[in-house]
């Protein structure tokens, strides 16, 4: 009868659940600086250092949220906060009264379309992070397989043994000499004490290579959604197969989603009294400035 130690088991997949967090966490933390990096806003009559932080603060609460609410407080000073509660629908679905909490805890209610704004991170008004999660996922689930399959191509073998067996291996192999595994064998016979040890070549294919050209695909998909031109994006992507021109229009409508939210709301803000210039990362319209002056290929001007 087989002996499971449950406590074992259970801190096992605790570690596990851990280090899938962590993992989790320092992917949303990089695509994080990318999304939020994209836009930048210039509020009128601020200095440069409270404009750096309502920037900021405005792009973190689309991210994680999908929406933030703009607005004067009673002393005339621009807050930037999230938006809470159902609030009330005007007949186009637009909310026409809300609420909002912001970063040090404080609840403004009576927050109307006379003295306050709410900015949507794109049509859908879904936050980022959201809209990434799935990709982010399956991208963590694609490392750890690599990490998984670079063990098995470095360690080619399957053992079989009894458990006092297998610790015993484990110490050994853990020995390292100049680098090198080392194996030291017993002098003495254990044949007819238990379950013999036995090694079994476990031929072992590299597929490194397909498997970081998936995890690449899930990254570039999240960078498609986001509206961001990959590196690593060719002009000839492969599927399988064929050869497909890369998806430079999605690239673009996605990108523009999140830009008119953003150019709408800052029309709104103006008509109650709020100026605020809206600005695009100067790499990234330098990107866009040099894809539209790149030439096109040999073939695809003849397939035109």
């Amino acid at each position: 009868m087989v002996k499971i130690n449950t406590q074992k088991n259970r801190y096992e997949r605790r570690k596990a659940l851990k280090e899938i967090a962590r993992r989790v966490n320092k992917l949303v933390d990089y695509f994080y600086n990318t999304a939020t990096s994209i836009f930048f806003y210039e509020f009128e009559g601020v200095s440069k250092k409270t404009n750096n932080l309502m920037s900021r603060e405005l792009e973190h609460l689309l991210f994680n949220h999908g929406w933030a609410t703009v607005f004067r407080d009673k002393d005339g000073v621009v807050k930037i906060g999230q938006v809470v509660g159902f609030g009330k629908l005007g007949v186009y679905r637009q909310f026409v009264e809300w609420s909002s909490v912001l970063a040090n805890g404080q609840t403004v209610h009576g927050l109307n379309e006379t003295n306050a704004v709410i900015v949507y991170n794109n049509k859908s008004r879904l936050s980022t992070r959201y809209m990434i999660e799935d990709d982010i996922r399956n991208m963590i689930d694609t490392d750890i397989s690599i990490i998984q399959h670079i063990k098995a191509i470095r360690v080619p073998f399957v053992f079989s043994g009894n458990e006092e067996d297998m610790l015993t291996f484990k110490t050994m192999w853990e020995s390292v000499v100049d680098g090198e595994g080392a194996f030291f064998l017993d002098s003495e016979s254990k044949t007819g004490q238990g379950e013999p040890f036995r090694v079994f070549n476990s031929d072992v294919d590299y597929k490194g290579d397909k498997l970081m050209m998936l995890y690449e695909a899930f990254e570039n998909r999240v960078f498609t959604l986001l509206g961001i031109q990959s590196n690593r994006i060719d002009k000839k992507a492969q599927i399988g197969e064929t050869e497909v021109n890369k998806n430079d229009d999605v690239i673009l409508i996605n990108f523009e989603a999140f830009n008119s939210e953003r150019e709408s709301a800052i029309e709104s803000l103006k008509e109650i009294g709020i100026n605020v210039k809206l600005h695009i990362n100067k790499f990234l319209i330098k990107q866009r400035k040099e894809d539209k002056q790149r030439p096109q290929s040999e073939g695809e001007e003849n397939n035109e």
